[in-house]
């Protein structure tokens, strides 16, 4: 006569128990980077535009000794055709330029998010807007009494791809490390017409058309 084949409750139980731990374990941390992915990645792209601002900000006493024709401007606008189809988002700029001294050049820095860009950080490939960072050189078209046109070339680099190692506890890379990002050039111009203090003009590269309007002073 064969035996029954009993097993204690708590062996019979073991390969449950096992797997809904592992279950658990992983997905807590899965759980957490999804909800932070998102915020985090707005974060870093407000913090970006307002470290430029900060500079910007700070480069006004030095353009404004021994300098004319300083205008600070900020813009927004429209991607273009192939950008609009990547990233769904409104670009924007911000800027500024000063003539130093007695000489017919202008110089400025500007700052804009526009353009498409690969970000496979946080676990996932995914398009969003790139961050670009331009110098400035350009001239005064017309300066009168109460109208100025300026004239200014765009020199820069735009990000393009953004990447790093997987982590499996959240985190943007592996081992909380900074992802490396790749850059392209990125070129435009900018037309800007004072009217004494105010300004308004068009911000123009190969990613974006924006409508600008800033102070001249």
């Amino acid at each position: 006569m064969q035996m029954p084949n009993f097993r204690p409750a708590h062996l019979t139980n073991q390969k449950q128990l096992i797997p809904s731990s592992k279950v658990v374990l992983t997905s807590m941390p899965v759980k957490r980077a999804l909800m932070l992915k998102l915020g985090k990645r707005h974060m870093k792209s407000l913090t970006t535009g307002a470290i430029f601002a900060f500079l910007v900000a700070s480069a006004q006493p030095a353009f404004a000794q021994d300098s004319a024709g300083r205008v600070i401007y900020i813009g927004m606008g429209s991607q273009t055709d192939t950008a609009s189809e990547t990233a769904d988002e409104t670009p924007f700029s911000i800027g500024v330029y000063a003539k130093p001294g007695d000489g017919p050049f202008l110089f400025g820095l500007d700052y804009g998010r526009e353009g498409a860009m690969l970000d496979s950080t946080y676990g996932s490939d995914e398009i969003r807007m790139a961050n670009s960072f331009n110098l400035l050189v350009g001239t005064s078209l017309m300066e009168g009494q109460h109208v100025t046109v300026d004239a200014l070339l765009m020199v820069g680099m735009r990000e393009s791809v953004s990447d790093c190692p997987d982590s499996y506890l959240g985190y943007q890379c592996y081992a909380d490390t900074a992802p490396d990002t790749s850059y392209e050039a990125n070129f435009g111009a900018v037309v800007m017409t004072s009217f004494e203090s105010f300004a308004v003009g068009v911000r123009a590269t190969s990613e974006s058309t924006q409508l600008s309007v800033g102070l001249a002073f």
